[in-house]
């Protein structure tokens, strides 16, 4: 069995494959970690026992199928989130303003999602018009 970084982690994470019985569900106890990808073996493969199938801890979110070292990325979100423009943001972390560009709409996407899932579960409020 592999060791866990951050215990209680794989809580937040769901299966992400369609056909699967538990597709969605979050905190299910369906899934396990079953090993490690990425250069240096940082990334975490998760498992899941309903479906069999497995996919990187990373599946769903703005670092998904990302080449760049998760600090660099972080670092380029901070700078446009701190209001750096994206040839500024791409002068100061040494890459290309096209791989900004790309990390802006993945990260846009990524926070609609959540945003959209967010509202769906909060409870409703009745609000006085005012």
């Amino acid at each position: 069995m592999i060791p866990e970084k951050f215990p209680g982690e794989i809580d937040v994470l769901f299966c992400h494959n369609p056909d699967c019985a538990d597709y969605g569900l979050r905190n299910n106890g369906n899934l396990h970690y079953c090993g490690w990808s990425g250069t240096g073996e940082k990334i975490r493969m998760v498992y899941c026992k309903t479906c069999r199938k497995q996919f990187s801890e990373r599946k769903g979110t703005v670092l998904s199928e990302s080449r760049l070292p998760e600090e660099k990325v972080i670092s380029i979100l901070d700078h446009i989130r701190e209001g750096c423009g994206t040839r500024a943001t791409s002068r100061l972390v040494h890459v290309c303003k096209d791989t900004v560009t790309q990390y802006i709409l993945k990260a846009g996407i990524h926070a609609k999602k959540a945003h959209d899932e967010l509202v769906t579960f909060s409870p409703s409020h009745q609000r006085n018009p005012t």
